[in-house]
């Protein structure tokens, strides 16, 4: 097995937001990151080493990522590992069956730190952080649970279940264990969200050696503030069509908020949905950091144009200079208001 590993500095880009427990009395100090902390790819590296040696046993992949981790840890420059794993890896049954969760492969690194930081007590400890990869990365169970959307991007449109809380994206450039991404308003995945990190926290909150974790829920394959959008995303021809992802959003927040214009081709349900998760993993993991990576994809939403005004020959020079710059067709694009929305003298004047 050759497991994926690199250094990764954490970088004050993210953000760290520190919370304690509502009801403590007295103010607990806050398990902070500090210095460098290597990553290790775990549910890649499974997926790699069994593609390439598909006789390999779980017991001998516990064994090479328990040598990886002590390697890494002796690293006298490294302050602790940082663990990519995916949430189908540690819940691969349903969280009503009697064996939901397979911790094994984050109790590897734990105990790799515990391990290092008592032969080497003059030092100071190694800590662990964690980074757990859901959307694209949930489990199959949950996946199967949801409804599709996908009748909404067909021809004739083939209208899904009211409570369809999933959608197709072939392409995306991080990737990811499918195609399948829950939408962020689905009450079904939140509420399986919430169930594994509670479990989660139960198991690893306690351990002093537990400093981090990434806030993650309305993500797609990592836990940074990106969607599949037409920036990162091929257009969709699986519905017999050609659909861009940033559409396909579009008719989305179309049929999920019926009625409710605020959330109409806006960024307003990844808002919500952000706060929510914020304020789910400061409730469920209090004492240690909270880590959110920003980033900047998220859908851009084309004015809705009428046939008529397709026609124009003044809004065809406006989009022949829009194809040119390669800008998205939004009031974002210009300085004054488009020439279809003012009166015909800015027409003129432009």
């Amino acid at each position: 097995m050759a497991p994926s590993m690199r250094l990764a500095l954490f970088f004050g880009v993210a953000l760290s937001l520190l919370k304690t427990a509502a009801s403590a009395q007295t103010t607990t100090e806050v398990r902070r990151l500090h210095g460098i902390y290597s990553v290790a790819s775990v549910s890649i590296d499974i997926a790699l080493t069994q593609q390439s040696n598909p006789s390999v046993t779980d017991t001998e992949l516990h064994a090479s990522f328990a040598k990886l981790y002590a390697d890494i840890l002796s690293n006298p420059a490294v302050s602790g590992i940082t663990l990519h794993i995916d949430w189908a890896t540690l819940n691969p049954n349903p969280q009503s069956s009697s064996n939901p969760y397979d911790f094994s492969w984050l109790d590897d690194a734990f105990t790799a730190a515990a391990t290092y930081n008592a032969a080497n007590p003059s030092q100071a400890p190694r800590t662990v952080r964690l980074q757990v990869y859901v959307g694209f990365n949930s489990p199959s169970w949950l996946l199967n649970s949801i409804p599709t959307c996908d009748g909404l991007f067909m021809t004739p449109v083939q209208m899904p279940p009211s409570n369809c809380g999933m959608a197709t994206f072939i392409g995306f450039q991080e990737g990811g264990e499918s195609n399948t991404l829950p939408m962020p308003w689905n009450v079904t995945y939140n509420s399986a969200l919430n169930t594994f990190l509670t479990a989660l926290a139960a198991r690893y909150l306690a351990n002093p050696l537990f400093v981090a974790i990434d806030v993650m829920g309305p993500t797609a394959a990592t836990s940074e503030m990106i969607v599949p959008t037409s920036g990162n995303t091929p257009a969709q021809t699986q519905f017999g069509g050609s659909l861009t992802p940033d559409d396909m959003w579009r008719t989305l927040l179309l049929f999920a908020y019926p009625g409710q214009t605020a959330y109409h081709a806006t960024d307003q349900f990844l808002i919500d949905a952000w706060e929510a998760a914020i304020n789910m993993f400061g409730q469920i993991f209090t004492g240690i950091t909270l880590v959110v990576n920003t980033g900047d994809q998220f859908p851009i939403y084309r004015l809705a144009i009428s046939p008529s005004c397709r026609r124009s020959p003044r809004i065809a020079r406006w989009r022949a200079w829009i194809a040119r710059r390669r800008q998205p067709l939004s009031r974002t694009s210009f300085s004054r208001p488009l020439p279809w929305e003012t009166p015909r003298r800015w027409a003129k004047r432009g």
